[in-house]
């Protein structure tokens, strides 16, 4: 560090200076007159009181110690007290020395008795302070890595919701190409029609995204992937009714987030919507309600099915007999019954009456008197 003239900040933490070494290091730190800050924490050598003291003693121009700004009364004191604490520490570097030279004797003795006592207290050296530390770092990466391990993963939504899209199309059909219907969501959802369209209505959280939502109309079914779960399900009435899937439109409610698919029919078709009257309908029932009534008084009676086509053309057929309905009608006898009139023909008497008077009368035979010509 001699060569370092402009050096102004330097950090010895943790560096296994031992005291025996600190008036060495002191005398080689006075060559960096531009040396401002030092930082000594965790050295060996940081034990004894008046490290600091001796520190500002041989580096005068120092302004901060370990973190600690240093007063021009901090600089007097160490000033004075500068060969005091010369003479303190080479007296604590001699103990040192007497204890770590009575360390090894007694460490030697034991390695030649066959062993060392584990719970005796070892050297303070760097190797021991290294070794130390990297357990330290060991555990505190395991820390780290248990407690990554119990935060939520990050997920990216996207590429999930593209995943359960493609996942959704490759198990549309059946292997027999029916249509695979399914709910995975559990989503709520009903079917309208008109005479021109069919509407689906899936209930949807309204808090969900729209970006988290695909739909597909196809000409048979309807797709929809909410998040990563697929709501399936086919069109109203069968294989015959299909849609225009590229006419489709879907639309989304802003307060209750209800999906609305508006699904245009391909063939349209006449289709009683409930809630509304069908007029036709209507003069049926009447015209049915009508006809009871009439039948249940005794005015009208209803004709059974025709068995035959001979059976039919007689009751489509108009009885001349009975257009006259005046009492001079030798076919009609008329009877009150009730409220009604009820005719009865006497066909057999009015053929014997036209028999009689016709041989009365006097005819030639015309058939006769051509052949005698």
């Amino acid at each position: 560090l001699e060569s370092c003239e402009f050096l102004r900040k330097l950090d010895l933490t943790v560096n296994f200076i031992p005291l025996s070494n600190l008036e060495k290091s002191a005398q080689n730190l006075q060559h960096n007159k531009n040396l401002r800050e030092l930082y000594v924490v965790g050295n060996p050598f940081s034990d004894w009181d008046g490290h600091k003291d001796f520190l500002v003693s041989q580096l005068p121009w120092l302004e901060r110690l370990d973190g600690t700004s240093i007063t021009k009364s901090d600089r007097i004191k160490a000033s004075q007290r500068a060969q005091e604490l010369k003479d303190e520490l080479a007296r604590l570097v001699g103990e040192e020395l007497a204890k770590a030279a009575e360390a090894g004797c007694k460490i030697a003795s034991l390695e030649d008795e066959g062993g060392t006592d584990e719970n005796e207290h070892a050297p303070y050296t760097p190797e021991l302070r290294t070794e130390m530390y990297r357990e330290m770092a060991e555990e505190k990466a395991e820390k780290e890595a248990r407690e990554k391990a119990r935060q939520p993963k990050e997920r990216d939504f996207d590429q999930e919701h593209q995943k359960a899209v493609e996942a959704a199309r490759a198990k549309q059909f059946f292997p027999d190409g029916r249509v695979r219907q399914c709910n995975e969501a559990g989503l709520d959802f009903s079917f309208e029609e008109d005479k021109a369209n069919f509407y689906l209505r899936v209930q949807i959280p309204r808090h969900v995204d729209t970006s988290l939502l695909d739909c597909q109309v196809y000409p048979r079914f309807v797709q929809v992937v909410f998040k990563d779960k697929t709501l399936r399900v086919a069109v109203p009435g069968g294989e015959d009714d299909e849609v225009l899937s590229s006419q489709s439109k879907c639309e989304r409610s802003r307060t209750t987030g209800e999906l609305k698919v508006t699904l245009p029919k391909e063939r349209q078709s006449e289709v009683l919507v409930l809630g509304e009257r069908d007029s036709n309908a209507m003069q049926v029932a009447e015209r049915e309600a009508r006809l009871k009534a009439a039948e249940s008084s005794g005015r009208v009676r209803r004709l059974t099915k025709p068995t035959s086509l001979a059976d039919q053309v007689l009751r489509e057929a108009v009885d001349l007999r009975t257009i006259y309905q005046g009492k001079e009608n030798p076919n009609l006898d008329v009877s009150h019954e009730g409220a009604g009139l009820k005719a009865i023909s006497h066909v057999n008497t009015a053929l014997e009456r036209q028999l009689a008077a016709e041989s009365s009368l006097a005819v030639p035979d015309l058939d006769d008197d051509d052949d005698e010509d």
